[in-house]
């Protein structure tokens, strides 16, 4: 076109920027990003939009992006609310999500369902819900008339995170439409809260009330409930489910929280059994679930076993030391104990300290 003499317009320009874009290509992005320097295109909120999204797609600093916004003089809502977008993906940068969202407003323009979603995931890495609250009342306001239910869901993993199921399951109640997304989110939030028993209790209800299909990420949240209420029946029923009826073929995933679920349960001998036979590698998560069971229930014998194969797997992690180290002292077997205890030192291993933290 350029060599016909033909015109170019922005829409021609951003069509070359999401090409770019697609292959990822920084070096031959900076170079046009170079050629509409020269012609002044860059200063076009369109082609401006294509410059962030390719630079944050192919992971330049946020700075960068910044920069093309500040050469904007008058960047449009989409533009706006690609760049909350943007920081709101970093959690370093949830401030940035925050007082560009507010800046927005300040210029006159309307966050659509992008920009909320993008200002209500950044407010999730906020330890008080005050300013998702706040956002909240700002969606209902506005009456958001696209794409409503991902706004929801946001809000939905906003409040979890931020340890508010009472108003996270509010918002879920209440929507009209719910998807998958919408079901991982409020069951992640039970599981986060550790309200295991509702969240059985919820999950159930959805698979009679509604279409919605689980996915992967739902069983792990699902089996981690069975195994914290001891439910094996139950644990054991979900687990077939996957495949059964819906077709999702067991990850490692979902036999560690099988053999987590069947270790606490009492049942070490068909842990032993699971761990042995799944067809992947239970690493070091796996044994560790079964050594913990041992710990729990008294099996010395096993739990050699276990803390054997988790020193192998992380020989710097102390935890499986110090179990098999204290089961031993428990056992009265105190020359077991300090032999470990030596193991540990001779391997140059500490035990991590505790730590936990307050908002002030």
């Amino acid at each position: 076109m350029v060599r016909s003499q033909l015109r170019v317009d922005m829409f021609t320009l951003a069509s070359v920027l999401t090409a770019f874009t697609s292959l990822e290509d920084l070096s031959g992005g900076h170079q046009f990003h170079a050629h509409l320097v020269k012609t002044g295109f860059h200063q076009n909120p369109h082609v401006g939009n294509g410059l962030i999204d390719l630079y944050s797609k192919c992971q330049v600093s946020m700075l960068e992006c910044r920069k093309v916004f500040q050469e904007i003089p008058e960047p449009d809502s989409a533009i706006w609310n690609n760049m909350i977008s943007w920081y709101s993906q970093n959690d370093e940068l949830s401030e940035e999500a925050l007082d560009c969202f507010k800046q927005m407003q300040l210029a006159g323009h309307r966050p659509d369902d992008g920009g909320f979603v993008g200002v209500i995931s950044a407010c999730s890495n906020f330890s008080s819900p005050s300013q998702g609250k706040q956002i909240h009342s700002l969606a209902i306001k506005s009456d958001i008339p696209l794409n409503q239910i991902s706004v929801n869901n946001a809000l939905i993993a906003m409040y979890s995170k931020c340890g508010n199921l009472q108003d996270a399951r509010k918002v879920f109640d209440k929507m009209p439409v719910h998807n998958t997304l919408s079901l991982n989110s409020i069951i992640a939030g039970y599981a986060q809260s550790r309200r295991w028993a509702e969240l059985l209790i919820l999950f159930e209800g959805i698979l009679e009330k509604t279409n919605i299909t689980p996915t992967g990420i739902t069983f792990i949240s699902v089996l981690s409930a069975c195994a914290h209420t001891e439910k094996v029946d139950e644990g054991k029923k979900y687990f077939e489910m996957m495949n059964e009826k819906f077709g999702i073929v067991p990850k490692a995933q979902h036999f560690i929280c099988m053999i987590d679920l069947l270790g606490r349960a009492g049942k070490l001998e068909e842990a032993e059994r699971l761990i042995k036979t799944m067809p992947f590698d239970p690493r070091f998560v796996g044994w560790m679930a079964l050594l913990n069971a041992c710990r729990i229930h008294g099996n010395m014998e096993l739990a050699i076993v276990a803390a054997n194969e988790c020193v192998r797997l992380e020989p710097s992690k102390s935890t499986p030391y110090v179990i098999l180290s204290k089961m031993y002292a428990g056992a009265g077997r105190w020359e077991e104990s300090a032999a470990v205890r030596n193991l540990m030192r001779d391997n140059w291993v500490k035990q991590e300290p505790a730590c936990c933290w307050i908002e002030v």
